[in-house]
């Protein structure tokens, strides 16, 4: 019997980085209205910690958009796009009303994201054994943002393109 790894949270320095996974939960937000400005979506919250410090300008950016399979949208990668900015904090207007849903105290990213003309689904991405120990997969409610590995940030371009 295969015995389960922990699920221990990574704390990374950036070493091995490859890109940030941004994650929508369509029950939360009004997906057909994201859907429709997406490609002019030019910010999102991330949840204030160590990681929101590492995010810099120019870093890949994925969006994932979760939930099950049977209500609402396939869960999986809908968007990739960049970061424009360093992380700053939502004052007044808690990261607007162009961005994700955010809670008090969260801090706000300025991106440039794209639509896939296809998702790629959640279920293509247990077929490919570099994303095995891929973050949102193994703690889908863990760390936010989600942080991808180099390797598995080039699996998931790989599904992408």
């Amino acid at each position: 019997m295969r015995h389960a790894e922990p699920t221990t949270r990574r704390q990374s320095d950036g070493a091995d980085f490859g890109a940030w996974l941004f994650k929508c939960n369509p029950r939360r937000r009004d997906f057909q209205r994201f859907l429709s400005e997406s490609h002019g979506m030019t910010e999102w919250c991330v949840a204030r910690n160590y990681r929101a410090t590492l995010i810099r300008p120019g870093q890949p950016v994925m969006l994932w958009v979760s939930g099950s399979d049977a209500r609402g949208p396939m869960p999986g990668i809908w968007a990739v796009g960049q970061t424009i900015s360093d992380a700053s904090a939502c004052d007044a207007d808690p990261c607007g009303a162009n961005s994700s849903v955010a809670r008090h105290g969260d801090i706000r990213v300025h991106i440039s994201l794209h639509l896939l003309d296809e998702p790629v689904p959640r279920a293509d991405l247990r077929h490919v054994a570099a994303l095995e120990r891929l973050e949102v997969r193994r703690i889908p409610a863990g760390s936010y943002p989600s942080w991808v590995t180099g390797s598995e940030f080039a699996a998931l371009l790989a599904l992408v393109e």
